[in-house]
C-alpha cells in the first residue's frame, strides 16, 4: 500500500501491538501525526475508539497489508 509517497507494508508493522494509539502509530511507522491523523479521518487506516481514545486497529490492518486490499 502507498499513500502520500509513504510505502507501508506488513513488514513494518511486524511487532506491533493488536491496538494502538495514533499518535504512537504515527511515531512507530515514522510518519507524521497529520498524516497518520488524515488517514485515519478518511478511513484509510481502520480505527476503534475507546472511551475518547482513537486507537489504530492494527491486526486489521496487517490483515488488509496481507491481502492486497486497497485501502
Amino acid at each position: 500500500m502507498e499513500l502520500e509517497g509513504s510505502k507501508l507494508s506488513g513488514e513494518v508493522l511486524k511487532g506491533a501491538p493488536m491496538l494502538m494509539p495514533w499518535r504512537k502509530f504515527a511515531a512507530f511507522i515514522g510518519m507524521s501525526e497529520g498524516v497518520v491523523e488524515g488517514w485515519i479521518r478518511v478511513g484509510h487506516i481502520p480505527r476503534v475508539k475507546i472511551g475518547n481514545r482513537v486507537m489504530v486497529n492494527v491486526t486489521l490492518l496487517n490483515q488488509r497489508l496481507l491481502q492486497g486490499e486497497g485501502i
